[in-house]
């Protein structure tokens, strides 16, 4: 059984097993297809034995977590353009793509479509209210959606005031994130493709009550944690942060990227933070302490990724566990990671040995006038 289960660009499903710091691909085909990237993964149940795929093209397909195989494979037609959202409601499909086309897919042929706005970056379901839905994108600011009833946006943000030349704050919308509390959440968070972290309270007005520059880079991926005032922001060069939304200041970043973060998210209770992306690792950090903790080549550029949690419990409660969670691998951890220094010295030391020693023609003439 994997510890992560993560979706590549490619359209292979890669199962991670952290403690042996292994993959195995399943969905493996003999021509890569991009086409076929999967762009959306859920559970379908919180058992945790059934994965729901999205793929770009418009296939859905059901992974059984148990079996190792997938067990159902659904297509949607959606116009040659790409899939941004997918996910379960009720007995529903729901889907969203590019274009801004919103679908409600019910079991008696019921179809429902939505119109969101054009060019839809990004599409979150609330997972505390499955029936509320976030949308953005480009010149698309944020709006929320009562599934139940979906022929008006039930919230939408208003930008904030024009700049200091009056001209209109650019809007694009990345990704959204429905911070904790009681009930249906009132409190959102979200992220720009200009570098903004944005915080709405839908219960007091339409503009946010907090925005605030992160890093220089666009903002690509975010994660909520079980404290409604941290969220987990990461950007297109690789830079990943923690946040406090109380003051919008950084307390500290997550160390090792080397390529634009597609996808983050959280187990607070195992004190775990997983990210992925272009530089084709999967990254486990401690939450709090920022620690590396594992690190996996997967071999391909990853697009999205799902964390196990029960499996995760299971390994935690039959590890010898000193201390934090961040113990969970300190041995092999330090093995690694002495090992990745070690044979970077020895790479470094190997390039000045081979390098000859050069000296100026003037230092030699220095040299023989001075002999004679």
């Amino acid at each position: 059984m994997a510890d992560v289960w993560v979706g590549s660009e490619t359209g292979l499903l890669k199962g991670v097993d952290l403690k042996k710091g292994s993959f195995t691909n399943y969905g493996v085909t003999e021509k890569v297809d991009r086409s076929h990237a999967i762009c959306s993964m859920h559970w379908v149940d919180e058992d945790e034995n059934q994965i729901l795929l999205g793929l770009e093209n418009g296939i859905v397909k059901t992974f059984d977590v148990s079996k190792g195989e997938f067990v159902a494979e659904k297509s949607f037609p959606i116009n040659d353009k790409k899939l941004k959202g997918l996910f379960k409601w009720e007995n529903s499909f729901v889907t969203c793509v590019e274009s801004g086309l919103l679908q409600i897919w019910r079991d008696n042929d019921n179809l429902t479509d939505v119109r969101v706005g054009a060019n839809v970056s990004t599409v979150h379901q609330n997972p505390l209210c499955p029936f509320q839905i976030g949308t953005g994108g480009q010149k698309n600011d944020l709006k929320l959606w009562d599934l139940s009833r979906p022929e008006e946006a039930v919230f939408k943000a208003k930008n904030v005031p024009n700049d200091f030349l009056d001209l209109q704050v650019p809007v694009w919308v990345t990704d959204i994130g429905f911070l904790p509390g009681q009930g249906l959440s009132s409190r959102i968070a979200v992220g720009t493709a200009y570098h903004q972290i944005r915080l709405y309270d839908t219960k007091t007005q339409r503009r946010p009550v907090l925005s605030f520059d992160f890093d220089e880079h666009p903002v690509s991926a975010l994660a909520v944690t079980d404290n409604e005032n941290i969220v987990i922001v990461g950007n297109t060069v690789g830079t990943m942060g923690r946040i406090d939304l109380r003051k919008g200041q950084l307390q500290g970043h997550y160390k090792g990227f080397a390529g634009g973060i597609r996808c983050i998210s959280c187990l607070s209770k195992q004190q775990m933070v997983a990210s992925c992306g272009l530089d084709k690792f999967l990254r486990i950090h401690h939450l709090h302490s920022r620690k590396l903790l594992h690190k996996v080549y997967l071999k391909s550029s990853l697009n999205c990724l799902l964390l196990s949690a029960g499996e995760i419990e299971k390994n935690l409660r039959g590890a010898e566990v000193k201390g934090s969670t961040a113990a969970l691998s300190d041995k092999s951890l330090k093995r690694t990671t002495d090992q990745e220094e070690h044979s970077d010295d020895n790479d470094d030391d190997d390039v000045w040995n081979k390098m000859d020693v050069v000296t100026s023609s003037v230092k030699r003439k220095g040299l023989q006038k001075s002999k004679n």
